[in-house]
């Protein structure tokens, strides 16, 4: 599903963390760790295909079966002025997908979002916004799901839900690669650590 091969993203020409090699099949989940500044945000964004400074290679899927990533990072990517239940008819919309008002309204419940599907985003907590988020995860199709520190405006129930859904996910043959500065209690994890590379660490890279 997903294969590192001495990656390291560079900044102005020079690597932010020592280079990676790690591999990871459908159905795994990885525990992404390092002190802040270490280049945690930046490899996700690679991965994704938001940071195209980088040495060394990733392969996502194969030439045969190539798969592209659900990235969620610190922005949210909602529509303030949109509800819940139109954001997540717009994202469907724009992968080509046409899903009935049901499955939506299904997924809402789903993350205990049911009760504001119909409230503008920009009237919700941070933490009602993320669990819109969420709902999202779940209608889209993606085998790969590159999460950047997704604990965060999430209250205790918000945060077991997290994890549910993770191992929901990594059951249904999903792989999930996530950033966290505090460990989560998903099943069967692997860890990832990320060691800056000298003078490139540094606080604004919140990863």
């Amino acid at each position: 599903m997903l294969r590192i091969v001495d990656l390291a993203s560079t900044r102005n020409g020079e690597p932010v963390f020592e280079p990676l090699a790690f591999a990871c099949g459908a159905g795994q989940s990885v525990e992404i760790v390092g002190p802040n500044g270490s280049g945690k945000t930046t490899l996700l964004r690679t991965l994704a295909g938001l940071h195209s400074q980088f040495e060394g290679q990733f392969v996502l899927g194969s030439e045969q079966d190539p798969i592209y990533p659900l990235y969620q990072g610190h922005r949210i990517g909602l529509d303030e002025s949109l509800s819940a239940l139109d954001n997540l008819g717009w994202f469907s919309a724009l992968v080509g997908k046409k899903i009935a008002e049901k499955d939506t309204v299904d997924v809402l419940a789903r993350v205990g979002a049911l009760k504001f599907a119909q409230t503008p985003i920009g009237q919700l907590s941070q933490g009602q916004q993320r669990r819109v988020a969420m709902a999202r995860w779940l209608q889209d199709d993606a085998r790969l799901w590159l999460l950047d520190e997704p604990l965060t405006a999430l209250d205790t129930d918000a945060q077991a839900l997290l994890v549910e859904l993770i191992d929901e996910g990594v059951t249904d043959g999903k792989t999930v690669l996530y950033a966290t500065h505090a460990s989560m209690p998903v099943k069967d994890k692997s860890m990832l650590t990320i060691t800056a590379m000298g003078d490139n660490a540094r606080d604004g890279d919140t990863g």
